[in-house]
């Protein structure tokens, strides 16, 4: 088990600390489960804390107790999580403007990548619907399957969603059309 599938399994028990672990990557995650361990007082190892909270009821009491004192430091690392997050979709923001700087047009790659991951989608979705699968490959085709609905949904969230509110705003910014 990792940190995310810990706090995707205690969220609806403690939710601040479930929620800090369901987006936890690299050293959030870790930083959450010392803060679980020694509230616990048990090793910081996602599969222990896991075993743990199955193993031993009053431990999510604990937990729950240790999330009501310390919320303001659980806050404090949701925020920076968050700000993290929010540096990084501003970074990629700062990459687009540059090339459209730097040379006047737009990256034609993730047009092309994007139009590749939407063909892939509706290919595979139209193949589904019409093809009955080996029971050989059933398994490799809903897994590659799921991996195109991630991109597809990362597509559709860049170019229709909140990306592409703050793309038009930055642009705005900058001068561009």
């Amino acid at each position: 088990m990792n940190w995310i599938n810990l706090g995707k399994s205690i969220i609806g028990k403690v939710p601040l600390i479930g929620g800090l672990l369901k987006n936890a990557t690299g050293e959030l995650g870790t930083s959450v489960g010392n803060l679980i361990s020694s509230a616990l007082g048990i090793d910081n190892n996602a599969d222990a804390i896991y075993e743990h909270l199955q193993d031993n009821p009053d431990a999510i009491l604990k937990l729950k107790e240790w999330e009501m004192l310390h919320e303001e430091k659980l806050l404090d690392l949701a925020f920076a999580s968050e700000e993290l997050r929010l540096k990084d979709v501003q970074g990629a923001r700062q990459r687009e403007i540059g090339i459209v700087q730097a040379t006047g047009k737009k990256d034609i790659h993730l047009y092309i990548l994007s139009y590749c991951i939407t063909g892939g989608f509706f290919g595979i979705l139209a193949y589904l619907m019409t093809t009955p699968l080996p029971d050989t490959s059933e398994k490799v085709v809903f897994m590659i399957f799921g991996g195109l609905i991630t991109a597809f949904t990362t597509v559709i969230s860049y170019f229709f969603g909140s990306s592409k509110s703050s793309a038009e705003k930055t642009n705005l910014m900058s001068g561009k059309k």
